[in-house]
């Protein structure tokens, strides 16, 4: 899985990162950030990023298309959605 992470310069609406992800066109996950507003996208990846915004109180109106509001840093925000992925992962003495 990547996850793809952009930090907005200026004010864009949270759609922007559908868009670069549309363009795009890589299987992962796209995280958008600007002034704690959130905007997730996975087109062309199998993942529910609803998932992912509701870690921020955010939801959204599909699978592929979430949104969220945070008051915590573009870096705080990667290492919580890190430690999420990471808290998912199996080791093989799992499936025994």
């Amino acid at each position: 899985m990547n996850l793809i992470a952009y930090k907005h310069p200026k004010r864009a609406r949270t759609s922007l990162i559908a868009e670069i992800c549309e363009i795009d066109k890589r299987p992962s996950i796209y995280f958008g950030y600007y002034e704690g507003l959130l905007g997730f996208a996975s087109l062309f990846y199998n993942y529910d990023v609803r998932e992912l915004a509701g870690l921020f109180n955010g939801s959204g109106p599909h699978p592929k298309i979430a949104g969220g509001k945070t008051k915590k840093s573009f870096d705080n925000v990667i290492n919580l959605i890190s430690e999420h992925f990471h808290s998912k992962q199996r080791s093989l003495e799992d499936f025994y």
